[in-house]
């Protein structure tokens, strides 16, 4: 994630953060973080900048239509901004200005065919282009990974991948740590038969529930960690789960295995025994 903010209006006064100011922060950095940063921001009431006619503290009555303040790029590409927190619009226009309430989402679906910016002027922001957009509101992740499950009558070879994953595989073991329903996680390069056909990799996913959202999320790290532009995709281990499939993971060691078990403090005696 990487923030295209200007930074040239004098410094920043330190200011409490809001929850999707702290999510977004931890993800500029924190890969892992991103997906639950996406579905924060989301679901989130921001700030956008609009253009009323009225005094500035004015009422807005409810169904008036508003237009957004746009900004322009050096490219001349208009651009919609819209800020977490009064603080960060304060920061982008000190000179004042009137702001609309609204859920990210429905700003999101009203101009899908805009460019967005999140946070302009500030430390930490993001621009939305309108296919980033689009993803977002049909999935809720900027991944595109497939969710496959290999037919059985497919001829293929599975072995560990000949370019290294380190850094994927390091932070979607970070983002499994946070779900209690991954069990296990593999990573195989898929080689098939026919040679006109390319090699991909496979995340094969022990999972006990919740698969669509853990494939989301996997689809977002992946998007941001792969290295080399090759195709990647995603699997649930099931019974019933190719046999060249089953007998790669019972082959090597997952690059994720959830802890096993939990170490707890000794609690000092209560009362007399």
């Amino acid at each position: 994630m990487k923030d295209k903010s200007s930074h040239g209006r004098g410094a920043s006064r330190p200011i409490p953060e809001t929850p999707l100011e702290r999510l977004l922060r931890t993800a500029t950095t924190d890969v892992a973080a991103r997906p639950e940063f996406y579905r924060c921001l989301l679901d989130s009431d921001i700030l956008v900048p609009v253009l009323t006619g009225r005094r500035a503290n004015d009422s807005i009555p409810a169904g008036e239509t508003l237009a957004i303040a746009c900004l322009l790029r050096e490219d001349g590409v208009p651009v919609v901004p819209f800020f977490t927190s009064s603080a960060t619009a304060f920061r982008a226009s000190s000179n004042g200005g009137q702001c609309a309430v609204m859920r990210t989402r429905d700003l999101f679906a009203a101009k899908r065919e805009m460019q967005f910016h999140l946070n302009p002027y500030s430390d930490y922001g993001r621009e939305f282009l309108p296919h980033e957009v689009d993803c977002l509101l049909r999935t809720g992740t900027l991944g595109f990974t497939a969710y496959e499950r290999i037919p059985e009558k497919e001829h293929i070879a599975l072995a560990r991948p000949s370019n290294s994953q380190s850094r994927m595989t390091a932070a979607l073991s970070s983002l499994y740590a946070r779900n209690v329903n991954v069990k296990a996680a593999y990573l195989a390069e898929v080689t098939p038969r026919k040679q006109e056909n390319v090699p991909w990799l496979l995340i094969a996913l022990d999972v006990v529930s919740d698969i669509e959202r853990i494939v989301e999320e996997t689809a977002t790290v992946v998007q941001d960690t792969l290295n080399g532009g090759c195709t990647v995709d995603v699997m649930q281990l099931l019974p019933d789960s190719t046999d060249a499939v089953k007998a790669f993971c019972a082959s090597v060691q997952p690059f994720y295995r959830i802890a096993q078990g939990i170490r707890l403090a000794t609690a000092p005696p209560i009362g007399n025994a």
